[in-house]
Order: C-alpha cells, then sequence, then structure tokens
C-alpha cells in the first residue's frame, strides 16, 4: 500500500476542487471554500485491501471516521476531512495527522496553515526612490510602535512564550518580543529602596537585524540598584552565563546602564518562530537565571541563544509584557518595516498552567527621539500586526499620532 498526505481545497458542499502538496496559504480560499488535510491511498498490491473502521486524528485530537470500505488491486482513493471537522483545524502553524484502519496507525503527515498578510490593503508601500531619500543621518527615525499584552500586575510566572514573523526586515530593525519586569520582592525585603532606570522595565528580548545586515537575538537587563538603611548604594548587574565567551564586554549605556546578549541567529523574512524565555534557578548560585530560546516553526528545532544570573534569588518575571517595533539607525529611517506575533502566552508560577494572552494595547509614540513618516496597527485573524516607513505624512515628529488602542486577539 502507499499512502501521501496532501492539503486539497474542496467546497463547503464537499465538492474537490484542487490539490496542493503540505502547506497551504488560508488568505487563498474563496467564499465557501475549506482546505482538508487528505490521505491518498494506492493499492499497488495483488490484493483487495478492506477496513472495517479508517479514522483521523489531527494533532492528538479525537478520532473522526469513516465507514468500512473496499479497495481493490491497483485502485486508489482519497479520505478527505469533512468541513465540520477542519473548520476547528484551519487556523495559522503546524498540524500533525495521524490515519489507523481498523486501529493500527497507517500514516502520519506535518501539514503547515499560512495566512501571509497582504500588506498593500493597509499601508502605502513606498516607492524605491521615496525610500533611498531617507538614506542620511539627518533623518528622524520611523515610526515607534508598541503593544502591551494584559497580565494583572501582581501575577508571578515562569515562561513566556510568543511567536513572531516579519515580512519587512532591513537592517537598523528591532523587533521586540518581550519587554518586561522582573519581580524585586525578595531585594525589597532586605533593603530600603529598590529601582532601576525604568519603573515596570527591567529587561527585553527580541530579534535585530544590524547594520551590516547580519541578524542576531538579543536580551538585555538594566542595572539593579538597592539603598540600604545607612543609605550606601548596592548597583547588581546580570551576568552573563551562556554563551560562555569571555574575550569582550557586553555592557551598554545611552537609554541607562546594564548588560546585553547579541546572539547570532539566521532568522529569515516570511518564517515564523517562536521565542520562549523562562526563569530557573542557578545549581551554581542558588539565584534566578533567565533563558532565551529560539524555535524555528518549519523544522521544530529549538536553540539556545543566552542566559543570565541575575545576581539575587528568588525572582520572576511579573506584571504586563511588551512587544515593539522600532528603527534604530535613521539613515535607514525610510525602509518599510513589519512585525506580526501571535500565540502569545505566559505559564503562571503557582499553578504552573498556561494562559493564553487575548489582550493588547497598541499605541504610537511622539516625544524624544523624533519620529517621522507613516505607520498602521491592527488585529486579524488573532495575529498581531505592526509596519512603519519614515515615509509618509501619517506621522509628523511632534508627539501626534493615533494615541493608543485596546484589541481583543
Amino acid at each position: 500500500m502507499k499512502f501521501e498526505g496532501i492539503i486539497a481545497v474542496y467546497s463547503t458542499d464537499d465538492i474537490r476542487l484542487y490539490e496542493t502538496n503540505q502547506s497551504f496559504n488560508l488568505s487563498e480560499l474563496k467564499e465557501n471554500e475549506y482546505a482538508s488535510f487528505c490521505l491518498k491511498v494506492r493499492n499497488d498490491t495483488a490484493n483487495d485491501f478492506n477496513w472495517k473502521t479508517a479514522c483521523v486524528s489531527v494533532d492528538g485530537g479525537e478520532m473522526w471516521c469513516w465507514a468500512k470500505g473496499k479497495l481493490e488491486a491497483g485502485q486508489s482513493t482519497i479520505f478527505h476531512i469533512f468541513y465540520p471537522n477542519m473548520q476547528k483545524c484551519m487556523v495559522e502553524g503546524r498540524h500533525t495527522a495521524v490515519w489507523y484502519f481498523d486501529g493500527k496507525e497507517a500514516h502520519r503527515e506535518e501539514f503547515v496553515f499560512m495566512v501571509k498578510m497582504n500588506w498593500e490593503r493597509v499601508f502605502r508601500l513606498p516607492a524605491k526612490n521615496e525610500i533611498a531619500s531617507y538614506v542620511n543621518s539627518d533623518r528622524y527615525r520611523s515610526p515607534y510602535l508598541s503593544g502591551w499584552f494584559k497580565i494583572d500586575e501582581n501575577t508571578r510566572y515562569t515562561e513566556y512564550s510568543v511567536e513572531f514573523k516579519s515580512d519587512y526586515l532591513p537592517a537598523g530593525t528591532y523587533c521586540c518580543l518581550g519587554n518586561w519586569e522582573m519581580d524585586h520582592t525578595p531585594l525589597r525585603k532586605k533593603y530600603k529602596t529598590v529601582w532601576t532606570e525604568y519603573e515596570g522595565v527591567n529587561a527585553y528580548a527580541g530579534f535585530q537585524r544590524i547594520y551590516d545586515g547580519s541578524t542576531v537575538g538579543i536580551m538585555s537587563f538594566w542595572d539593579v540598584y538597592c539603598e540600604d538603611y545607612d543609605g550606601d548604594i548596592r548597583t547588581i548587574r546580570a551576568q552573563r552565563v551562556y554563551p560562555h565567551n569571555t574575550d569582550k564586554t557586553d555592557t551598554f549605556g545611552g537609554e541607562g546602564t546594564g548588560v546585553h546578549c547579541l546572539a547570532p541567529y539566521e532568522w529569515k523574512c516570511g518564517h515564523w518562530y517562536r521565542m520562549h524565555l523562562r526563569c530557573m534557578t542557578s545549581e551554581t548560585t542558588g539565584n534566578t537565571v533567565v533563558e532565551q530560546w529560539v524555535c524555528d516553526l518549519e523544522t521544530d528545532k529549538y536553540t539556545l541563544l543566552c542566559s543570565y544570573d541575575l545576581g539575587f534569588a528568588c525572582s520572576a518575571f511579573r506584571g504586563a509584557t511588551a512587544i515593539f517595533l522600532e528603527n534604530y539607525i535613521s539613515e535607514l529611517a525610510g525602509e518599510v518595516r513589519t512585525l506580526e506575533v501571535r500565540n502569545a502566552m505566559f505559564r503562571e508560577e503557582t499553578s504552573g498552567r498556561w494562559y493564553r494572552l487575548d489582550e493588547i494595547t497598541i499605541r504610537s509614540r511622539g516625544g524624544y527621539p523624533k519620529f517621522e513618516g507613516s505607520y498602521n496597527f491592527g488585529v486579524n485573524n488573532g495575529i498581531v500586526w505592526m509596519i512603519t516607513s519614515g515615509v509618509g505624512g501619517d506621522w509628523f515628529g511632534n508627539g501626534r499620532g493615533k494615541g493608543r488602542t485596546t484589541f481583543k486577539i
């Protein structure tokens, strides 16, 4: 017997329209069409193939079954999942379908559903000559957009996961996927006052395309200042424990002081990834350690980018976290930049349960540094999206903008 898993497009009254391979862009579906995971079976034996039950399970879910049947020698057939069941599966991401005959697994196949954003529908993409006119350092940077996921300010969580993609990724782009506060309660019990450069923000992590065009992951921690009851001030600076190279400094200044790691990672345009942050306790120091991982969602391969010992114990992520899209090289402000984010989740410390983040407030920022250009943002099919360029007149660098908008995801 020969088995092959494919995706086929059917009308909602179950007429097969055409076949494709194991990946499909859901945005190509027309009205009254749906995509179905199918199993093509060819009986290349000399005997008839008989079954009492034929079933399929998608992503380990319930079994969906067809009636008993027979496939004669030399003949072929296709099993497809009907519309009411495929409605539960037609979400972007990787799916695994497993087919069974008479209770025995016969074939499994991985499928990928995509939803490609049509940027021209939501944004006027500038021409090449318009972008080229911004290649000088005297220009302002293009608009800065941020979005805050709603998490109760007293919630402690030990893991945070979010999937992301950038279709337009020029040099000078920072796609931040987490901008958060660590819980300093253990330090506040010991010191009179504890603070960082920015109230409510102690660290951020994400991915950049730097000036030479190469791509990196980045995670940064600001210094923590502690004043004791004698008035003496201690600075706690996180220490990098992975990667282990110690031949260059990883400190930063300019926007406060602290440490960061820029880890080479080849992330590509139009490609979905997952960033996963997690807290743990160091077996060496007893302090809290934060790790940054990335997963290529097409290969399901995880890579540890970096980890930091915070310099104090019993901490965790706390409260809301943010994403942002930033142009940090002013002479490249004209370029178009995009960020899409989906499936943001956190793991609450006490229960160990994962919770999906279903509300985000997106805002544009004025003030200093100055920005100019155009932008748009929104939420569509569970995906948060942002797009900016220095070209255009929707932003004038004087603090005006669309303010903030809250979306349900």
